[in-house]
């Protein structure tokens, strides 16, 4: 598959560490956002309040272009979303730690262990290429789902919100795990795989 794109989802975590030589293929992170749960409660009235939210852009950009870097893709994609009147929101990142990744190694190979390898059955990735050579629009290409796919993909993803988010670390989930659980999980199963 190619290794350059953009995906109008989230982003996922790398294998072994010696196999990848990309020093961003080596981290294993997962980008904390403003809600830290404190019991099972609270992520069931989050993926409640989630679910029950109407979005009114079909979708957005994070991060800000790199002016340093000539043809830079992110600048680019600012420009389509700056261009899709009504239908993308620019949420400005500067300085802040809002992941944009737009490679498909950067967005597939991280966070294996928070995510399923079912890819599309919540994410849509659309090549580089596509946006860069402009064959075809980001906006376009995200209208041509249907409702019903949309949804579908939309639950999947509130059904992953407990492994993307790190519970208050005082309080702790009791039945649920988080992001923490399945990294400490992921660790020590890489451990024993090695032993």
């Amino acid at each position: 598959m190619a290794d350059d794109g953009l995906l109008g989802v989230i982003n996922r975590s790398a294998g072994r560490l010696d196999q990848f030589k990309q020093p961003y293929q080596q981290q294993f992170r997962i980008n904390p956002i403003g809600f830290h749960p404190r019991s099972d409660s609270d992520i069931v009235q989050w993926k409640n309040f989630v679910r029950n939210c109407h979005c009114k852009t079909l979708f957005c950009f994070t991060g800000a272009p790199h002016t340093a870097i000539k043809n830079d893709f992110k600048g680019l994609l600012l420009n389509h979303c700056n261009n899709a009147s009504g239908s993308c929101k620019v949420v400005d990142c500067t300085g802040s730690c809002c992941s944009n990744d737009t490679s498909h190694q950067t967005t597939y190979l991280q966070y294996q262990w928070f995510l399923p390898n079912d890819l599309i059955s919540y994410s849509i990735f659309i090549h580089r290429d596509l946006v860069k050579n402009d064959t075809s629009s980001i906006k376009t290409i995200l209208q041509s789902y249907r409702k019903q796919e949309i949804n579908q993909m939309r639950e999947k993803m509130i059904q992953y919100i407990p492994k993307l988010v790190y519970a208050k670390p005082e309080k702790g989930l009791n039945n649920i795990k988080d992001a923490f659980n399945i990294a400490i999980d992921g660790v020590l199963k890489r451990i024993k795989e090695q032993e």
